[in-house]
């Protein structure tokens, strides 16, 4: 599964910090979405359209609850000028 890290300012009360958060690969094509290396999501499908929504709309993806608890950072890789597994990689 692909899983980065980025950091962020912790604070105890008396002092900060950087800490390392985790964050979730999410490539958008023109025709669907790739989360964490995983199958292809295409947007005909009404469980990725409903993905996309929360997200777009605020909400904490269900998928994700277990795993991260406390939420997860994104890392977005735009790739909406392509379609999946059509020219340029995917």
């Amino acid at each position: 599964a692909a899983v980065y890290a980025t950091q962020k300012v912790v604070s105890d009360g008396r002092e900060g910090r950087l800490r390392h958060q985790d964050s979730v690969r999410l490539a958008v094509f023109a025709d669907g979405i790739v989360v964490r290396d995983g199958d292809f999501r295409p947007f005909a499908r009404e469980a990725t359209r409903g993905f996309v929504r929360d997200v777009v709309d605020g909400f904490y993806p269900l998928e994700f609850k277990e795993d991260y608890p406390d939420g997860v950072m994104f890392d977005v890789v735009d790739r909406r000028h392509q379609r999946y597994g059509g020219g340029g990689g995917g």
